[in-house]
């Protein structure tokens, strides 16, 4: 079975891909959902075939450069609203708040710095 993180439901959804889901998160600067199911799915991570393992790896350095600017910068500054998926993000959060408001504030501060 293929897992996605949601964020807004902190569940596990399936998907054809999910390190593309999870690439799609990062490059919107969303670190604490691939975190979390980075941390949550050891099983499946293990279960990965060999072709997988670079991208993974890849994964988890671009968690780890967002982690130490979030270090400096606050929990949620590396969130890139400009991103178009970060932009459909917010479209939803104006309708229904699905991110805690810190994390907005803080990469709406990075983002202008």
């Amino acid at each position: 079975m293929l897992w996605r993180y949601d964020p807004t439901r902190n569940v596990i959804i399936g998907v054809r891909d999910p390190l593309k889901v999870l690439e799609l998160y990062l490059s919107a600067g969303l670190l604490m959902p691939v975190e979390r199911f980075l941390s949550a799915q050891k099983e499946w991570i293990a279960r990965l075939p060999k072709a997988e393992n670079c991208r993974l790896e890849e994964l988890i350095e671009k968690a780890a450069q967002l982690r130490q600017f979030e270090s400096i910068h606050g929990e949620g500054a590396a969130i890139d609203l400009g991103h178009s998926f970060m932009k459909k993000m917010l479209w939803h959060h104006e309708r229904k708040s699905i991110l805690p408001e810190y994390l907005l504030e803080n990469a709406e501060r990075a983002n202008h710095q």
